[in-house]
């Protein structure tokens, strides 16, 4: 691989490391390899793209952060944007950490859905559904369907 171009200096924020700077490095193959639509093999930091959010200037962490810090914790966006400031040096808008709380709400939507069949052959498998996924477990009664599972 040889240097293609350096990607201009940016700045981006995550939770295991602050604010920074970061400049990317693109690579493309020195033999001329071509991928079947024509275009260059390139590769880019993969250590970038395995933290930062695409075509955003935050990682991952920092999404994950703001997302369970308002739908589990009940966190307004003020409350948010203090504690990131306050704790981890990282400035966002109010309207940044909404769009944010939603791409957290769109990454578990699409995670439920791609192990939702896995779930369902589990259940399956260990005989159906609990009736319910609170409460204390019970010995048999005679009119119980379940078998006395504990779920």
């Amino acid at each position: 691989m040889i240097v293609q171009k350096s990607i201009p200096s940016r700045p981006v924020q995550t939770l295991e490391h602050g604010p920074f700077q970061l400049r990317e490095i693109v690579h493309e193959c020195a033999a001329g390899c071509r991928r079947p639509d024509g275009s260059l093999v390139m590769r880019r930091a993969a250590t970038a793209a395995k933290r930062l959010l695409p075509r955003r200037s935050v990682g991952y962490d920092v999404m994950d952060f703001i997302g369970r810090r308002r739908f589990l914790d009940k966190r307004q966006r003020e409350e948010i944007q203090a504690e990131l400031k306050k704790d981890h040096g990282i400035t966002l808008s109010t309207g940044e950490i909404s769009d944010l709380a939603r791409l957290y709400l769109d990454y578990a939507r699409r995670l439920h859905e791609a192990s939702a069949p896995r779930l369902r052959r589990a259940l399956a498998q260990d005989g159906g559904w609990p009736k319910t996924a609170a409460g204390p477990c019970t010995p048999t009664p005679p009119a119980r369907t379940d078998g006395g599972r504990c779920w």
